[in-house]
């Protein structure tokens, strides 16, 4: 009995200490942050000025092709961050997401205003990890895939199975951020990419891998010309990629990619008999990922 007492009231003095660490200053810093941001959404005007306006300067930027631009920033706060990412077509707003981790809100939900509060749960969505608030302008959207069916086509029709859309949503959104590579990390691992194309193979479907050439991420693109090829390594297959690479090559467009430990950003290449090697590498493919 002694004992179920003793470490109750350790556990007590824990719950009291950890609410005193928390240290007010950081509290108002945060607090402060989420009232620019919540002023923010509330005028409703997703300006280009204002979102960027929004971002501060510390923005990251990052050309995706065919005029769409990827934008990233950070308010490094107290106990938490808020992220930016902002996808614009010519100026143009097409897409824009602001989100901080649900742990790192937990943390502080007590000590920040109930007003507050309210109106930050009422503008921002649960996701995975994340609270996130979303603005789509699909009018902007319209305009930039006009312009760049003008370039390179319209995308094929498609009938995925629910089982495989996650693979193929994480290749084609220009949000996620990710490498092309074979083995990355110090452990090492298979990276994500990978693991979503050899998923995708599976439908043994081309259709699918040419919409992904077509799509909005870069490094996704490189994972759809390594699939296609492996289904079908063709003259045919390696002109519809060339037809996408070389307008990215022209625009000097890059992807990122990772060697082991080692990050670096690669230039599109047109692809040929000669230099598809690096891409497929010859080994029996199926044997070497185990997921």
């Amino acid at each position: 009995m002694k004992k179920v007492f003793f470490f109750l009231v350790l556990f007590i003095i824990q719950t009291i200490c950890f609410a005193e660490q928390l240290n007010k200053n950081w509290i108002n810093k945060d607090s402060k942050s989420f009232e620019k941001v919540l002023s923010f959404i509330d005028k409703n005007d997703f300006s280009n000025s204002n979102i960027l306006n929004l971002m501060n300067e510390h923005i990251e930027k990052e050309a995706l092709g065919f005029n769409l631009l990827k934008s990233k920033s950070v308010i490094p706060s107290g106990y938490l961050s808020i992220y930016f990412s902002y996808i614009s077509y010519k100026d143009l707003p097409c897409e824009f997401k602001i989100s901080f981790y649900i742990d790192n809100f937990a943390k502080i939900e007590k000590e920040l205003p109930a007003k507050q509060v309210q109106r930050i749960k009422k503008n921002f969505i649960l996701n995975d990890n994340y609270y996130v608030f979303s603005m789509k302008n699909s009018e902007n959207y319209k305009k930039y895939y006009e312009y760049k069916q003008k370039q390179i086509g319209t995308n094929l029709n498609l009938n995925i199975p629910s089982q495989y859309q996650e693979y193929y949503d994480f290749l084609i959104s220009p949000f996620n951020d990710f490498s092309y590579g074979y083995i990355i990390g110090v452990a090492p691992e298979v990276p994500y990419g990978r693991i979503a194309m050899t998923k995708l193979m599976e439908l043994k479907n081309k259709d699918v891998f040419i919409n992904i050439i077509k799509s909005d991420n870069p490094a996704g693109r490189v994972y759809g010309m390594e699939g296609l090829l492996r289904l079908d390594n063709s003259s045919k297959n390696m002109d519809i990629i060339n037809e996408v690479f070389e307008k990215l090559i022209n625009d000097n467009i890059r992807y990122e990619a990772q060697d082991g430990c080692i990050v670096y950003y690669d230039s599109y290449e047109k692809i040929d008999s000669e230099n598809i090697s690096k891409y497929i590498q010859f080994f029996p493919y199926e044997n070497n990922w185990n997921f």
